[in-house]
């Protein structure tokens, strides 16, 4: 449920694709607003960068590494 009575909405939406059978894997919201997904020995970690206005910015870490950023150099 969204409280449309507010000025902004803060929510994300994860699409992971997954076959019949296979594991689910675990997602973790964390405190600063990231979010750590672990799929068996696979993790990865989900930052999000919001500057109001402006489409949500995501970096994605695999160990420690950024394997994706966008926008480009606007992600923490």
């Amino acid at each position: 449920v969204i409280n449309r009575r507010d000025k902004a909405v803060n929510f994300r939406v994860l699409l992971l694709p997954v076959r019949s059978g296979d594991p689910l894997p675990e997602v973790a919201a964390q405190p600063d607003g990231s979010a750590k997904v672990r799929w068996g020995t696979q993790h990865d970690e989900l930052v999000f960068a919001t500057i109001p206005g402006k489409p949500t910015g995501i970096k994605i870490l695999r160990d420690g590494k950024a394997i994706l950023e966008n926008p480009p150099a606007r992600v923490p």
